[in-house]
């Protein structure tokens, strides 16, 4: 009658393990995305445009990691699965978004029309421009859905940040960026009858 006994013991323990080992956690996902940061010394907490970013070069090669680390959280099981998700696709926004902010910055004076332009220079403006847009796009993409996880799940709260403590990603100037492009198109519709 006794091994009857040890063995449900031990039958229940072995599902029990199983059940738990086949949850996964938001925080499980967040401490997996920090290894992939580790890995190539970036932060997710201080990232920010026009401040600390990716190196340019590693964009490509962080990307490939975290696409890979979705494809495996998305055969997880567990009720945080899809918010790891949604954090991984926020965190590729967030370093799309400093690739073409980067980008942007590489093409120099000759992309922006705030400090004086020739209409020779159209072709640098739509470019620096369209990377300009495209940045902002990723950056309110990111946002968007790191708000959509905080929103649906208060257990993310502590981990991703909230109100001060937010990703400095969020105090990315983006106003400025949609202004910019702003300004650039009508200048060069006013001034060269150019359309970019």
């Amino acid at each position: 009658m006794k091994s009857w006994h040890v063995m449900v013991i031990i039958a229940l323990a072995i599902f029990l393990a199983g059940c738990s080992q086949g949850e996964y956690t938001f925080e499980q996902g967040f401490k997996d995305m920090k290894k992939i940061d580790n890995r190539y010394d970036i932060n997710f907490h201080k990232e920010k445009l026009n401040g600390t970013m990716v190196n340019l070069e590693l964009v490509n090669d962080v990307l490939q990691d975290l696409e890979s680390l979705q494809r495996k959280v998305q055969q997880k099981k567990g009720p945080e699965v899809q918010d790891v998700v949604g954090l991984l696709e926020a965190r590729m926004e967030m370093i799309e978004s400093q690739r073409y902010w980067i980008l942007a910055k590489m093409i120099g004076p000759r992309g922006v029309t705030r400090d004086g332009f020739a209409c020779s220079d159209a072709p640098y403006v739509r470019e620096a421009s369209l990377y300009y847009a495209q940045s902002w796009q990723h950056a309110i993409d990111a946002q968007r859905i790191l708000d959509e996880i905080l929103a649906r799940n208060q257990a993310t709260w502590e981990i991703i940040g909230t109100d001060q403590e937010k990703p400095d990603f969020y105090r990315s100037r983006l106003d400025y960026i949609s202004d910019d492009v702003q300004f650039n198109a009508q200048n060069m519709l006013d001034a060269c009858k150019i359309q970019i």
